[in-house]
């Protein structure tokens, strides 16, 4: 499976942020992991301050998932993605998953990925 440049994809029926978080959702569901794509945390996109997860997923406990692709953050743009995943761990008491360009970059590494990382059986 792979996304051709431009394409638009789905998931949950929203258009996907990226290649790479389509790739992240189609190895979740490979592996049978039910998950919410796109979650408002302390008032998502309407809220100042603000913040949306990529990906909660169920297992059987909650379990916060952010896909970090293309040029990673720096700078101010840095100290926002740490006060995120402060939050985002503050909230469900777990430390985030984080997929990175390279583990999200194709269907096959997101599938390894994911399975390395969530420690999925199989």
């Amino acid at each position: 499976m792979e996304f051709e440049a431009g394409e638009i994809v789905m998931v949950h029926g929203r258009r996907a942020g990226s290649h790479n978080e389509a790739y992240i959702a189609a190895a979740l569901d490979k592996w049978k992991i039910r998950f919410d794509y796109q979650v408002p945390l302390v008032g998502g996109t309407s809220e100042r301050g603000g913040i949306v997860l990529d990906f909660l997923c169920y297992m059987p406990f909650q379990q916060p998932v952010e896909v970090q692709a293309g040029i990673w953050h720096s700078g101010e743009r840095g100290q926002y993605d740490f006060l995120k995943l402060a939050i985002e761990e503050n909230i469900f008491k777990v430390k985030t998953v984080e997929f990175f360009e390279q583990e999200s970059n194709s269907y096959e590494a997101a599938v390894k990925a994911v399975k390395d990382k969530l420690g999925v059986a199989g």
